[in-house]
């Protein structure tokens, strides 16, 4: 794991010492046999600078992006028998490699001609969904090319900022929260029947119902597409941090507590080692996957902030 120090991208809308600090961390956990996990750090400048990732560099290809941005993403591979290592790895190079060619061009214009914010609504929007949609067709063919089972899917949560813009997008129920102002809040709704038994019917589901493990939205998973990626924008604020999370995490470790743990830590490489170690502490049942990305000041930072470049595995 890498701690990453990004000085945000230019903008008006955004004091000149304004960093974010993002790492990630991936576990076994306390009972399965491998890790179907992977997560991805990186920024899109011209390329895909990957920071720090569990998946093979030499699976990724670097190719040419005009945008500048941060993208984080969360993958929590299903289908068991190795289906479902191959299907988050797959979903991510997929995702990464789409993303680097389709995020628009940066240009020397003025804020209002900006491309990303002419492109914002619904530009943005659309180019994560079809990210996803690209993702869910390259599982589904790699189900069929690996002869593995028809449950073989992944959930994916990613993050795409472009300082103050927030961007997530979703299948499955690997979470985005918001830590800001003390208060923990989820920005994404997971895509399981219990979840939408409860919207649809305004009654809460048992924490011991099946249902709630029962994703009726995911890549692959199936003989033919059927992903709903589901999107959101909202803004960031200074000192705001973002969490992506496996449910590996959120099965042993409550709100409150993920609160307690971002609160206290002193950087995001120590908020995701405390939050993965207390998973594995309340019983560790799942793959635990954390990525943590918080706003802060390079100033205060500079003693340990590492250079900007791929790290070693």
């Amino acid at each position: 794991m890498q701690t990453l120090l990004i000085v945000a991208p230019d903008s008006d809308e955004v004091a000149p010492d304004l960093a974010l600090e993002a790492a990630g961390l991936s576990d076994v956990g306390q009972e399965r046999e491998r890790n179907e996990d992977q997560f991805l750090i990186a920024t899109l400048q011209q390329t895909l600078h990957v920071m720090d990732t569990s998946v093979s560099y030499d699976a990724l290809r670097w190719l040419p992006s005009g945008g500048k941005g941060i993208l984080l993403l969360v993958a929590d591979g299903m289908g068991g028998t190795g289906g479902g290592d191959i299907a988050s790895s797959v979903a991510v190079r997929t995702i990464a490699n789409y993303l680097c060619n389709v995020i628009p061009a940066t240009q020397e214009v003025t804020p209002s001609q900006s491309p990303l914010r002419q492109s914002t609504i619904p530009g943005m929007r659309q180019g994560l969904k079809s990210a996803l949609e690209q993702g869910d067709v390259a599982v589904r063919r790699a189900a069929q090319r690996e002869g593995a089972s028809e449950t073989m899917g992944t959930t994916v949560t990613m993050a795409y900022i472009r300082w103050p813009h927030l961007y997530v997008a979703h299948v499955g129920d690997t979470r985005c929260y918001l830590f800001r102002d003390d208060e923990l809040y989820q920005l994404t709704t997971d895509h399981t029947l219990a979840e939408q038994l409860r919207e649809r019917t305004h009654v809460e589901v048992d924490d011991s119902s099946p249902w709630h493990h029962v994703l009726w939205n995911a890549l692959g998973g199936g003989e033919s597409p059927s992903a709903e990626p589901e999107v959101l924008r909202r803004s960031l604020w200074p000192k705001d941090t973002l969490l992506l999370c496996s449910d590996g995490l959120n099965k042993h470790v409550t709100d409150d507590e993920i609160a307690v743990a971002l609160r206290s830590a002193e950087n995001a490489d120590d908020a995701c080692k405390r939050l993965v170690a207390m998973a594995n502490a309340g019983g560790g049942q799942d793959n635990i996957t954390v990525l943590v990305a918080r706003s802060t000041s390079p100033a205060d930072d500079a003693a340990r902030a590492p250079t900007l470049r791929r790290p070693a595995h």
